[in-house]
């Protein structure tokens, strides 16, 4: 709508200017102007204040002079902060508007570009009209791929350099592309037809086995006619990955960490960070870490003990990784000679001392005691003072006969122990004690088992279940939780 107002005024001035002879001209600074198809372009410049002039010559009074934007008011889309309009005499017969728009607009230019058109009314001659449009700056994005690396490319490596330009729909066909090094003669000069479509077009460099002569400033520009748009300025460091082999060195060692040195030769190069991989012998998935700085020194934690892991590391720069060391297998420390230490269950209630577990007939029921040890620990069961023996048929008369055993291990000195109830009866009802021993010593944890429930239910549900350990429920259950140990000072 707007644009059909413009046009219908512009017919009217252009018919009106032929019986009054007055005209209408328009012009700018600090602005792209240009001509095409018929219709003036003012393109405004990033950071520098813009001015647009309407001047209108021989007229018979004094005219009014007014800017409009999508044929409106500038107040209805524009910020009064944003422009400025003025109006000069330059003689009896000839007046001019000013249109000025700050440098310090911080709106961007979506606001500004557009239809605009500049009004004349003189004396009873009705209102005139002559159109212009509006752009912002063309933001020409260059980019690299592969990407750089903090502005590092890797030496003898190709890289593709894109200028990507965008344009309106009533710009031309052709664009015309140039690249800049330092700022010096262009690389290259090339024309490029645009995407009817997406009105986007993309100017291609590619530069093989990159080298220092590579190094440098880099920025492309786009245009149409004679105006031209500049890209970003990317900064490219061509660099070598560290070239040299570094040497593994144990500084220390505790039963879960190993601290390493890496020896370098006199003449190292750039290099910002190590990498370090890392395996315990005989696992097939390594890890792998970064140094946070180029300081030749790392302290690898969360090992087990007495555990042999080898070792390898690599400098790095922004050009990538250089040569791995050879690979050097170090041992962690043991820990401390020390009596058995038992987990405390946290998910059960505890009595002057003695855990509880209540449970009813018929269910499966798993005690677990997790004990933490060097040197290994024997552990046994207990059911009121009477040992639970591992072969049901040693257990006397007084310990039931539905106990089944297991012992699982998280490292070398840590050993879980479980006493499995199947559908347990009011027989099972009773203090269990779990007893670890060493040379060191002895723990001792304490569970009291209260069973809820009928017999007869119990053997109702051990022929439905075939006497088959289900273990659909577990009742005292313990997390589990890993003691860490400290070798001896």
């Amino acid at each position: 709508m707007a644009n059909r107002i413009l046009t219908i005024l512009q017919t009217i001035f252009l018919l009106q200017s032929l019986v009054l002879g007055y005209q209408v001209e328009l012009s700018g600074e600090s602005v792209y102007s240009y001509s095409y198809k018929s219709q003036q372009y003012f393109i405004f410049i990033k950071d520098l204040e813009a001015k647009i002039y309407c001047t209108v010559n021989d007229v018979s009074g004094v005219p009014k002079l007014a800017f409009l934007k999508e044929g409106a008011p500038l107040s209805a889309s524009l910020p009064a902060s944003v422009y400025e309009v003025s109006t000069n005499k330059l003689s009896d017969s000839s007046y001019r508007l000013i249109l000025k728009i700050g440098a310090n607009y911080t709106g961007g230019f979506t606001n500004i570009a557009g239809n605009w058109a500049c009004t004349v009314e003189d004396g009873d001659t009705p209102l005139t009209a002559k159109s212009f449009k509006t752009r912002g700056y063309n933001e020409v994005q260059l980019s690299f791929e592969p990407a750089l690396n903090n502005g590092v490319a890797k030496a003898g490596t190709t890289i593709t350099l894109r200028c990507n330009c965008p344009f309106e729909q009533d710009f031309p066909d052709v664009a015309t592309w140039n690249w800049f090094l330092n700022d010096a003669t262009p690389l290259g000069y090339r024309f490029d037809f645009i995407d009817p479509t997406t009105r986007k077009t993309k100017s291609t460099m590619v530069i093989s086995d990159i080298g220092e002569m590579d190094d440098g400033e880099y920025f492309c520009s786009c245009g149409i006619n004679e105006i031209k748009y500049n890209s970003n300025r990317v900064k490219m460091n061509v660099m070598e990955p560290p070239y040299i082999k570094v040497k593994v060195v144990l500084v220390n060692k505790t039963m879960d960490s190993l601290d390493l040195e890496f020896e370098l030769p006199e003449r190292t190069g750039l290099i910002t960070q190590y990498k370090v991989v890392y395996k315990a012998k005989g696992s097939i998935t390594p890890l792998e870490i970064l140094t946070p700085s180029n300081i030749p020194r790392v302290t690898l934690t969360g090992l087990q003990p007495l555990t042999t892991y080898e070792i390898k590391v690599a400098p790095v720069n922004n050009a990538g990784s250089g040569q791995f060391s050879d690979v050097v297998g170090l041992e962690t420390g043991q820990p401390s000679e020390s009596p058995p230490s038992i987990v405390l269950p946290k998910l059960l209630t505890q009595k002057a001392g003695v855990f509880l577990v209540d449970t009813t007939v018929g269910q499966n029921v798993n005690l677990t005691c997790e004990v933490n040890s060097y040197p290994d620990p024997i552990v046994k069961w207990y059911f009121e003072d009477e040992e639970v023996a591992l072969n049901p048929n040693s257990i006397s008369g007084a310990i039931p006969r539905n106990y089944e055993h297991a012992i699982s291990s998280r490292n070398r000195f840590n050993m879980v122990n479980i006493l499995m109830i199947r559908s347990a009866s009011r027989r099972n009802q009773g203090r269990y004690r779990c007893e670890a021993t060493n040379t060191k010593g002895n723990s001792v944890l304490e569970i009291s088992m209260e069973v809820v429930g009928d017999n007869n239910e119990s053997e109702a549900n051990r022929s439905s279940a075939g006497h088959h350990f289900s273990g659909v429920v577990l009742i005292g259950v313990l997390a589990a939780y890993v003691l860490v140990y400290r070798p001896a000072s």
